[in-house]
């Protein structure tokens, strides 16, 4: 499932003061016998793997609606306006959606965290999946930045 044009679309809108969002999605083919952090360099190979972990349905939803929707403050955070938006709500819905979808038939779900070559630099909230289906898997990444 393709989200990718809705992500860039999000991370354009939440573009604000001093404050940049990094959002991507890594469709990757199953390979047997793979492990979480095999699937991780497949997507980063330049990366040096901090630290993975397994993780609730529930936090994946919490930590991309709780970053997601990140206010900031006086002197760095998305335009106050692209939150209160319309497109804001209906692009933060379907990625919700996406998520859903994804989870419902994930056989594993994993947390990780990326000690060297991350592909932006998280400053103010990041978090990183990956998502084990029954016919591929996919990395699913944010980050905010200065």
């Amino acid at each position: 499932m393709e989200i990718n044009a809705e992500l860039s679309e999000l991370q354009t809108l939440l573009y604000g003061y001093n404050y940049a969002v990094f959002l991507q999605s890594y469709q990757l083919p199953l390979i047997p016998g793979a492990t979480v952090k095999d699937y991780i360099i497949q997507a980063f190979p330049n990366a040096e793997v901090g630290g993975i972990w397994q993780i609730s349905e529930q936090d994946v939803f919490m930590e991309v609606e709780q970053s997601l929707t990140y206010s900031g403050d006086d002197s760095s955070g998305p335009n106050p306006m692209a939150l209160k938006s319309p497109r804001f709500a209906e692009l933060l819905g379907i990625t919700v959606l996406h998520l859903e979808k994804i989870v419902k038939n994930a056989t594993a779900i994993s947390g990780f965290w990326l000690k060297d070559g991350h592909p932006a630099y998280p400053v103010f909230w990041d978090f990183a999946f990956v998502v084990i289906g029954t016919q591929n898997v996919e990395l699913f990444i944010g980050s905010s930045s200065d």
